[in-house]
């Protein structure tokens, strides 16, 4: 009876040594981020200096876009989904859209416990002298506009493995954890960690949703 439940939650909670590196890099970018954080002579520092360093005006423009559109973008990829999958009364479109939402709003739920967690500045609010672009007023670490952006590309990417779809989503991701960066309002180790926690914690969605028979 004991093995049976043993397995039962195995299934619910499925772990894969795909998670166990995911947890085992964020564990190591953690202990980076809350004990080498505000050291000015790191490469977050020197990454974040270089990018300010090469701003234009039209590139800060079109970085701005990005990072204002990244929240209409990943919700309306769940949205269309929906009402495709209404439309053709496609089941599988309509559980990919529940799929999507659930894995944003996951991912943001566990960025923002980081964030409370480790409470590390903005780059802005450590350095009152560095050139941000603006500077935003709750907490740097991990990156949430990036988390989204991963949580959605990785999420479609899982329920749709066409390279039309892992392109145009990753490469949105990747031009939104940039944009973060060249604002100046986050750290690179801020970003990175939001990609994996993020991606991280939409694939282990993915494996449970699949042991629960509900793909």
């Amino acid at each position: 009876m004991q093995k049976q439940r043993s397995g039962s939650w195995k299934k619910v909670l499925p772990v894969s040594d795909g998670i166990r590196t995911t947890l085992l890099l964020v564990f190591f970018i953690c202990t980076y981020a809350s004990v080498y954080s505000q050291h000015k002579d790191n490469f977050d520092w020197r990454i974040l200096d270089r990018a300010a360093s090469h701003r234009t005006e039209r590139k800060t423009r079109f970085f701005k876009f990005i990072s204002k559109w990244n929240n209409p973008v990943c919700l309306a990829m769940p949205a269309s989904l929906f009402i495709a999958g209404a439309i053709r009364n496609d089941t599988y479109m309509k559980k990919s859209s529940l799929y999507v939402t659930e894995s944003v709003f996951l991912s943001q739920l566990v960025n923002v416990g980081l964030k409370k967690l480790f409470n590390r500045k903005r780059p802005c609010q450590f350095d009152i002298h560095f050139n941000a672009v603006y500077c935003p007023k709750n907490e740097s670490f991990p990156s949430g506009h990036t988390a989204e952006g991963f949580s959605m590309a990785t999420s479609m990417s899982l329920a749709y493995p066409k390279w039309y779809v892992i392109a145009p989503t990753y490469a949105w991701a990747s031009l939104v954890g940039y944009s973060r960066v060249y604002l100046g309002v986050h750290y690179p180790s801020d970003v990175i960690t939001g990609a994996i926690v993020s991606s991280g914690v939409t694939y282990g969605l993915w494996k449970a949703n699949k042991s629960l028979r509900k793909f």
